[in-house]
């Protein structure tokens, strides 16, 4: 178990992997909000605060880079840290999308010691 219960915002546009991964972040005692979009979760982002954001990197109308992209503009301290889903396995994918100022990189499926290891 956790030392204490975080706050996560969850984005990916498939419910069925949305609902997976909401059903981890649960089971070890973690708060999840839920958005399946971009604009879905801008919304969350303006009204709560959350100890860690999951994007998933490929969503259509707005991809996780661009929403990224977007809570910095939107709060500018904002210091939370990210993690970019994906199921792009490329060579070089990790490294673009921690360079693009993600802080985790999660591929799909997920690997769950590595997404508890991060929520820890």
């Amino acid at each position: 178990m956790s030392r204490s219960s975080k706050t996560v915002l969850l984005v990916d546009d498939n419910q069925i992997n949305l609902k997976l991964a909401s059903e981890l972040i649960g089971l070890w005692g973690h708060q999840v909000y839920e958005a399946e979009s971009a604009l879905e979760a801008m919304a969350l982002y303006k009204k709560e605060s959350f100890d860690l954001i999951v994007l998933d990197i490929q969503m259509p109308e707005i991809d996780g880079v661009e929403l990224l992209k977007m809570m910095r503009i939107e709060n500018k301290q904002d210091q939370t840290p990210t993690v970019a889903l994906t199921a792009n396995i490329l060579d070089n994918e990790e490294q673009r999308l921690l360079t693009l100022g993600f802080d985790y990189y999660l591929s799909k499926p997920i690997d769950e010691e590595k997404f508890r290891r991060i929520l820890d």
